[in-house]
């Protein structure tokens, strides 16, 4: 049988476009684990600051690592769904002109592409997949 792979760009809303994928990681799915990246009295913080931690930690993720992980789902550790997992090497813009972020996010028993601002600002209830 042959198996159709998921692609993200298949469920890009209308307006959307990718304008940057990043680069793809070298990782295996299994292995990922979970950065939690708020600093202890940290309630948030912003998309460029969240940009800024992920290079830092190896959780730069792209376009092609976003791909890997939905086509591998079952591969990665069940506890991760409970966040929002961001692939910030991905520069969305919408059709107003404003940069979006991409995640994958855990619903009915699958891995989405989640889409949207999310208020430009990052809470505790997203984590950055880290690969070590």
């Amino acid at each position: 049988m042959f198996e159709v792979k998921k692609v993200i760009s298949d469920y890009l809303p209308n307006g959307l476009k990718i304008i940057n994928p990043g680069a793809p990681s070298k990782f295996e799915v299994s292995k990922l684990r979970l950065y939690h990246f708020l600093k202890k009295d940290e309630l948030s913080i912003d998309i460029e600051e969240m940009r800024r931690r992920a290079k830092k930690v190896n959780a730069n993720l792209g376009l092609e690592d976003g791909d890997r992980m939905l086509n591998e789902q079952n591969s990665i550790n069940h506890s991760f769904k409970d966040y929002y997992i961001p692939l910030p090497a991905v520069d969305l813009y919408g059709s107003r002109g404003g940069r979006d972020i991409l995640c994958l996010g855990y619903s009915k028993g699958r891995w989405m592409p989640v889409f949207g601002k999310l208020n430009g600002i990052w809470r505790r209830g997203v984590r950055f997949v880290c690969v070590r």
